[in-house]
């Protein structure tokens, strides 16, 4: 069975809930939002814990903006249940 990708709207409400601010847009930068080397290995790990989707640190590092995270978390799911 493959897994359901996680909608925009979970990556976003993560990212928000991580640097503490209402509200995101997938245009936002992740850095410019608030966000620090602490808070992206905090997001790292949640979007692991909740969407399962295992996006390494670095990749939330080099992204331009949140819609750019999405789709790691999009691929990292995609991955993860391929290999199951």
């Amino acid at each position: 069975m493959e897994p359901t990708a996680p909608r925009l709207s979970q990556t976003l409400a993560l990212v928000a809930e991580v640097v503490g601010v209402p509200q995101v847009s997938p245009q936002d930068n992740f850095f410019d939002l608030g966000g620090d080397s602490l808070t992206a290995a905090f997001l790292s790990l949640l979007l692991d814990e909740r969407l399962g989707a295992p996006v390494d640190v670095f990749t939330i590092y080099s992204a331009d903006d949140l819609e750019t995270i999405h789709q790691a978390v999009i691929d990292a799911v995609c991955q993860a249940g391929a290999a199951a």
